[in-house]
């Protein structure tokens, strides 16, 4: 009866010790058995899915957890076409390997890294790359826009402009393409001075902006020129 005591102390100390380790780690920790139900996870892996956080526990399949994610909404890029992005992020699951990248209600990111064990189960680590996606899409509007007047810069239009054309050509659809020149701009610039030319041709483009629909493209390809393209516009 002692030695059996001693037994049960030290397995509930080891996994007393296992579960302090695991709520220390500074990202979100994830253990499934080879049935792909939930064995154990920390608070942080919980905090990063909010939506759902009291559907995750223990015994609780990965799949019925990602379904109800979908359900409340806390995976945005899965709304319209729910079913296909759940066998999708299953498939990824099943093959585990690459990280990926989730993103979250208030345009947040996260990083899923899974692996296999040895007893065919998986363990997932989750963290934080939210400043990282922050980071890389201001990068890419600033690789993409005219830094003055803050739409397409001409390397950006030329190439969107260039894929949507292609794509009229295919479907047979109409498309317009408008060039817009501010007249006399030189001569506002020589008699008022620089600021006083940025600054009129940013109005300019605002109100150009304020008329166009969401898919249509405009861009700066010159000091004042600029080009517009309406899609499925005669």
């Amino acid at each position: 009866a002692l030695e059996c005591r001693l037994v049960i102390d030290r397995e509930e100390r080891a996994k007393q010790r296992f579960i302090d380790a695991m709520e220390c780690l500074p990202m979100g920790f994830s253990m499934y058995d080879p049935d792909d139900r939930l064995i154990a996870c920390n608070g942080n892996y919980r905090a990063m899915f909010p939506n759902i956080a009291e559907f995750i526990v223990s015994g609780a399949s990965f799949e019925e957890i990602l379904r109800e994610g979908v359900a409340q909404g806390q995976f945005p890029e899965a709304i319209g076409n729910e079913e296909s992005w759940i066998a999708q992020f299953l498939e990824n699951h099943q093959a585990p390997g690459e990280r990926l990248e989730l993103r979250l209600p208030d345009d947040k990111w996260i990083g899923l890294q899974e692996r296999r064990t040895s007893e065919t189960g998986y363990v997932g680590f989750t963290y934080d790359i939210t400043p990282m996606k922050r980071q890389e899409q201001e990068l890419a509007r600033l690789a993409w826009t005219d830094s003055l007047t803050g739409c397409l810069n001409r390397h950006r239009f030329m190439e969107l402009a260039g894929l949507e054309i292609d794509r009229a050509g295919r479907e047979g659809s109409k498309a317009s393409l408008l060039l817009l020149d501010a007249d006399h701009f030189k001569q506002v610039s020589d008699r008022d001075g620089h600021a006083a030319g940025d600054a009129i041709l940013k109005g300019l483009v605002e109100r150009w902006q304020n008329v166009l629909r969401s898919h249509e493209l405009i861009g700066r390809i010159g000091g004042e020129e600029f080009c517009v393209l309406l899609p499925g516009t005669g």
